[in-house]
């Protein structure tokens, strides 16, 4: 996990209350229909603990507008937000820019991140954490439900503002792979699936390699509510000049992040699925802190983007075909499949030629996805590595080396599908939720 965003509708009130009693920085935006203004921590009174504690707080306006042909004018409705972006890593003193298995963070840490704002916006107070349970409680008694309410409405001096029912908006679950081949595997999961609902697949290229090929920096993916992005952390960070101490010059270089963020639909979506077995469980910051829930979450996305089997050579994941126990015909229709996806760099692109009828001899797009499952049954993925990538790889030196698969070699025959580092990540990650 990496960040994670809280939000609360406020009234107007609060809003102005808060930017007359605590110091800010408008931040301009293009739209006059729009107010953002991020507290300026620097000019708070914080304590040294608290100066790391505190995340960023951000105060939006927004007007509801309305369009008139081309003409997009105000209605007067206006709508008023905090939002609350928490990097867990900052907030423990790190540099912000590493990802931590959930499993690895602590609730308590998240209470003192709340605290300091709450203490330092004081026209800010939260509501009681017993509050939020209230509609789980008696969502099947109205009278109980008001009787609670009421109960409830006699301790909180105003409600239900000021008081502030933080919701979950964002939160990005994210790993990091540690890998000497970054830009290598980067192309080839660039080339992998297209989910459904995404947006196409929108690429980032960062100078060429040796061979005068262009590195890729960031895969990226979107749909309505899930983003997928995996990237080159390092050059991401160079790109806006960010700071970089001599420890992350050292592990930079091999950090290949893998990220989905994930939005309130989708959130929402989340929850409605997992009151099926918890019916506690809510759209807030405590009740996603699961690492099942993000490990799962991560693997079904990374699967769904480059699928299963390791990257192999192309010469050598001909050899696995040929050597497997598919009939002859089947070796050659996947020997076929894997020369197209080569040819046109990518399954995505593979399938939509198929799809408009231009690969002859495979006729249907049911037909070449049938063959895809058959390559990933026998652990081989489609993608394949070209020569040119392999002459890349044996002029790397192997500082984070991982073992070889029988007679074939890591690092020369094959490359692990990332899946493979993101099981082992989250094992370790579960084996320390037992050492503390």
């Amino acid at each position: 996990m990496h960040t994670l965003l809280l939000s609360s509708v406020l009234n107007k009130e609060v809003y102005n209350n808060i930017l007359t009693t605590t110091p800010y920085n408008n931040i301009p935006v293009k739209s006059p229909y729009v107010r953002m203004d991020c507290i300026a921590n620097d000019r708070l009174s914080l304590t040294p603990d608290e100066k790391t504690l505190i995340p960023e707080v951000y105060l939006f306006r927004f007007e509801q507008t309305t369009k008139n042909g081309k003409t997009t004018q105000g209605t007067g409705i206006i709508r008023y937000f905090l939002e609350i972006r928490i990097n867990y890593n900052k907030s423990m003193g790190g540099s912000g820019y590493y990802s931590i298995p959930i499993e690895q963070t602590k609730t308590f840490m998240y209470e003192a991140i709340l605290t300091v704002v709450f203490t330092h916006i004081p026209a800010l107070k939260p509501i009681p954490r017993e509050f939020f349970n209230f509609f789980i409680s008696f969502e099947n008694d109205l009278n109980q439900y008001k009787q609670y309410v009421h109960d409830m409405e006699q301790q909180l001096e105003y409600y239900p503002f000021p008081h502030v029912d933080l919701k979950l908006r964002r939160i990005d679950f994210a790993y990091d792979i540690t890998t000497d081949y970054k830009n290598i595997l980067l192309d080839l999961m660039g080339k992998g699936y297209r989910p459904k609902y995404f947006e196409d697949n929108a690429k980032t290229y960062y100078g060429k390699n040796a061979n005068n090929e262009p590195i890729t920096e960031s895969n990226y993916l979107k749909s309505k509510s899930v983003y997928i992005n995996a990237y080159d952390k390092e050059q991401e960070l160079q790109s806006r000049n960010a700071p970089l101490s001599e420890t992350d010059t050292e592990k930079l270089p091999y950090l290949l992040r893998f990220e989905v963020q994930v939005h309130k639909n989708k959130l929402q979506y989340i929850v409605k699925k997992e009151r099926e077995n918890n019916p506690a469980f809510q759209r807030d910051l405590f009740s996603f802190l699961d690492n099942e829930l993000e490990y799962t979450t991560l693997k079904y996305y990374m699967e769904a983007l480059i699928g299963t089997g390791h990257y192999f050579y192309f010469d050598t994941a001909l050899k696995i075909i040929n050597n497997s126990n598919y009939s002859p015909h089947i070796k050659e229709k996947l020997c076929d499949v894997i020369k197209y996806i080569s040819k046109y760099h990518g399954i995505y692109n593979f399938l939509e030629r198929v799809e408009k009828g231009k690969i002859k001899d495979i006729d249907t797009l049911s037909t070449a996805k049938k063959y895809l499952k058959q390559l990933h049954a026998i652990g081989v993925n489609p993608v394949t590595i070209s020569n040119n990538q392999k002459e890349t790889m044996k002029t790397i030196k192997q500082v984070y080396p991982l073992p070889d698969l029988g007679n074939y070699k890591y690092g020369e025959d094959f490359l692990y599908n990332p899946l493979v580092n993101l099981q082992i990540g989250y094992q370790t990650a579960e084996q320390l939720k037992y050492e503390f």
